[in-house]
């Protein structure tokens, strides 16, 4: 915090922003500039009316340089780290990565302690919540760049079997019972940017180790996941 104070260390990291610095990624780059980064928790309430927009956005509304305006949010938070969503990927780059056959889809969105509430760090994105029924809805009906089966093995069957988890993954005889059953005509994410903590539609049921969690896009209380240790884990 003392160091953004320093008028001379602020104009030496805007400089490195535009030229680079050895042994840093440029992360503000690589979002395309200010106008892929955006703000999504601030951890100080005078600051919370500039979430989900962009930097380059606020910087505009402000009359401000970009790069000031993401120092003075970071040396005015009060209660932790600043959240940022940074968009780095174009959908040329997701649909070519999702061909290939050993590409796993996953998420790395925390989970919630509460139904519909955020993660634990605070950062709402929509994958929390949409990320696995965009894939069908998207990626498999919108687009055609999957097939469904190739989806759900993507998702399932095959991330188990990378991580060498080998009781999971399938519906199989001896196996725990993880199963979503979903409407295919209607499956679809609703959460977005603004509203990051809407449900999906078209959900059945979700059942994890043999009970059900979900039914009928209502929670049922019920918490019998178990913490899963791939082959490195030792205690």
């Amino acid at each position: 915090m003392k160091r953004l104070a320093d008028p001379e260390i602020r104009a030496r990291l805007k400089k490195e922003q535009k030229s680079g610095s050895p042994g840093w990624w440029n992360i503000v780059e690589a979002a395309g500039g200010w106008k892929g980064v955006v703000l999504v928790n601030a951890q100080n309430p005078d600051n919370a009316k500039y979430e989900q927009r962009s930097i380059a956005d606020i910087a505009k509304e402000m009359k401000k340089d970009p790069a000031d305006v993401a120092f003075d949010f970071v040396a005015q938070a009060k209660t932790g780290r600043v959240l940022a969503i940074y968009h780095m990927m174009s959908e040329q780059d997701i649909e070519t990565a999702l061909r290939f056959p050993w590409t796993s889809i996953g998420s790395d969105a925390g989970t919630a302690l509460t139904p519909g509430g955020d993660d634990a760090l605070g950062l709402p994105h929509p994958r929390s919540y949409g990320n696995f029924p965009r894939v069908i809805a998207k990626y498999v009906k919108g687009t055609h760049t999957l097939t469904l089966e190739d989806a759900i093995r993507k998702m399932t069957s095959w991330p188990a079997t990378r991580m060498r988890i080998a009781d999971r993954g399938l519906i199989r005889e001896g196996m725990w019972a993880d199963a979503v059953v979903f409407d295919f005509e209607k499956i679809r994410d609703r959460s977005t940017y603004e509203q990051p903590d809407l449900t999906p539609e078209g959900i059945d049921y979700v059942l994890v180790n043999g009970q059900i969690v979900v039914d009928h896009s209502k929670h049922t209380g019920a918490r019998p996941g178990k913490v899963l240790y791939g082959p490195g884990y030792k205690n």
